[in-house]
């Protein structure tokens, strides 16, 4: 339950623009929840990347959505991953 509001707090942060505090719920989403199997964690490091990409910063932009990638889930898996992929192919 925790992580699921940490996760829906971090989305409340992202949409009313104060990035700052969506990327800490954001990041604590994905440390928190990288080995349950919802998708959660896996969403997280996609926004997280569309974050970073969003400010500039490829390299780290690139670290999360190869994360994304990276993570065991099964909620929503095809559309997630392609969006990672999507936001990969958009940093080359």
């Amino acid at each position: 339950e925790k992580l699921e509001f940490t996760y829906r707090l971090a989305r409340i942060y992202d949409k009313s623009g104060n990035t700052k505090k969506a990327v800490e719920n954001y990041t604590e989403t994905l440390e928190q929840g990288a080995d349950y199997p919802f998708y959660f964690a896996a969403n997280s490091a996609l926004l997280l990347g569309n974050i970073y990409k969003a400010s500039g910063n490829t390299e780290k932009a690139r670290y999360y959505y190869k994360k994304c990638l990276s993570l065991n889930y099964d909620e929503y898996r095809s559309g997630i991953s392609q969006k990672a992929k999507a936001g990969l192919s958009q940093l080359k």
